[in-house]
């Protein structure tokens, strides 16, 4: 990154000494391309800050589901996918869909199951593992590092429901 005309040079200098609390001093002594060099790490180390900015502008619950919920058309019949979009929006997105993925809480998740279990203990079960499956997705679109649900046992907060035979 070479500084062709004056107006270059001190763009640079000012974005250096703002960034870093340069000294004019200390970026003068330092050789041409010594400063190319820095300039061109910070740049990239700007790049990689803006993109993860952006990722986490999407990174809000609510933003991972329906993403999810898209990609999740062909793996069920449309009534199930309906009704994962409808369950999700009426018993879970009120709770946790406008915090970020990483700020849930595993506590969130379990109240936000309990509720739902005290009316329905089936649908509690599926939705822990659409949650799981949710968060899976997550992980692969670079929202989260760590799968929270899944060193969970459902069994410890959920009730099943005994199948009569």
């Amino acid at each position: 990154m070479s500084h062709n005309n004056l107006v270059n040079y001190y763009t640079t200098m000012f974005s250096l000494i703002q960034h870093h609390k340069y000294s004019v001093t200390e970026l003068e002594d330092m050789l041409p391309y010594e400063r190319d060099i820095y300039v061109d790490m910070l740049m990239s180390y700007l790049k990689e800050q803006k993109e993860k900015l952006a990722i986490e502008d999407k990174s809000d619950f609510k933003n991972i589901f329906y993403n999810w919920w898209e990609k999740e058309e062909n793996r069920s019949a449309k009534a199930q996918h309906e009704w994962k979009k409808v369950r999700f929006e009426n018993d879970v997105l009120p709770h946790i869909g406008n915090k970020k993925i990483k700020d849930i809480k595993i506590q969130d998740i379990v109240e936000t199951l309990i509720n739902k279990s005290k009316t329905s203990p089936e649908t509690a079960n599926r939705l822990f593992s659409y949650l799981k499956s949710i968060y899976s997705f997550a992980i692969l679109q670079g929202y989260i590092d760590k799968n929270i649900l899944l060193e969970v046992n459902k069994n410890h907060f959920l009730v099943t429901q005994k199948v009569k035979h």
